[in-house]
């Protein structure tokens, strides 16, 4: 099973320090970590990534061939990489066979979510409470934040447990009924963040 994280803010906001020091953090804990870089304008990376937009299209030679400035040019690279998808799903898929790369590029909503999830015979009992939450999300937009200091060991712990719990890598290995599943959603985020799935960081 795949879990991962996507990182967006604006340019200088610490998005390429902030998956450095995840990284790092969570290979020294023992899970297999790839880094997905989407930032044509980040050609400076401290870190190897497993896909790097780069190796499909540079800012830097869009700029140049079509004389566009970083704005333009950022968006004429995102434009690209729609076009060009087929390269993307291609990079990924060694990485993991189980990514759904449909959901990442396709969505415009939950109600997608909802959907597929309806097709498995296991949720279908949960339709009227999957529609629900769907809907509760989309009308509360509902976002956490969390206070983070990349060098801090602790605090990045106290983030991995966050993230975990956020995308369900506190379930994974898990046997039990909906009770259990939500006595360990509604807990406190203290448990063991010592396992091994794989993890992605966008």
């Amino acid at each position: 099973m795949v879990f991962g994280q996507v990182v967006v803010g604006p340019p200088g906001s610490g998005k390429t320090t902030y998956c450095n020091g995840m990284s790092q953090f969570l290979t020294l804990i023992g899970r297999k970590v790839a880094v997905i870089n989407l930032d044509p304008a980040n050609d400076a990376l401290p870190y190897e990534c497993a896909v790097n937009i780069e190796d499909l299209i540079k800012l830097e030679d869009v700029m140049a061939e079509h004389g566009l400035g970083p704005n333009g040019g950022l968006v004429y690279c995102m434009d690209y990489l729609e076009k060009n998808i087929d390269w993307l799903q291609s990079k990924l898929e060694p990485l993991a066979k189980a990514f759904n790369l449909e959901f990442y590029t396709d969505v415009q909503d939950l109600s997608y979510l909802q959907q597929y999830l309806d097709q498995d015979p296991r949720s279908a009992k949960y339709r009227k409470l999957t529609k629900a939450l769907c809907e509760v999300i989309e009308d509360f937009s509902l976002v956490s934040f969390a206070t983070l200091d990349i060098q801090d060991k602790e605090s990045v712990g106290n983030l991995v447990k966050l993230i975990d719990k956020a995308n369900g890598y506190v379930f994974a290995g898990i046997e039990g009924d909906i009770v259990e599943f939500s006595k360990i959603a509604a807990g406190t985020v203290d448990w063991d963040y010592y396992r091994y799935p794989f993890e992605f960081c966008l």
